[in-house]
């Protein structure tokens, strides 16, 4: 999960104000990130996090993604219940993917 950030500041539409963000339990994820999750070719990756800010404003979430040979692809998140949201990928070849 490389530069997976748990605090995101970002504009807020008034001046001068910002709006946080937390993105908290992540998964899938092995020793808290320490070892890379498995999967095989023709698998997709279930990726799930809690995701929320401060006030009432909606909230959109992206997984972003990539293979070992290509640029990050991003996939829309989908809301769960509780500040849940999911998206997944499909494992298109070996290596190290990152997300």
């Amino acid at each position: 999960m490389e530069g997976l950030k748990t605090r995101e500041e970002a504009p807020r539409s008034t001046a001068g104000s910002t709006l946080r963000v937390e993105i908290e339990s992540v998964t899938p994820i092995v020793d808290g990130g320490r070892f890379p999750i498995k999967r095989t070719r023709g698998d997709s990756v279930v990726v799930e996090a809690d995701a929320f800010s401060d006030g009432h404003d909606s909230l959109a979430c992206i997984l972003r993604f990539r293979s070992p040979t290509s640029d990050w692809s991003e996939a829309a998140m989908q809301p769960l219940p509780n500040d849940r949201w999911r998206a997944e990928f499909m494992v298109t070849e070996t290596g190290r993917w990152r997300y």
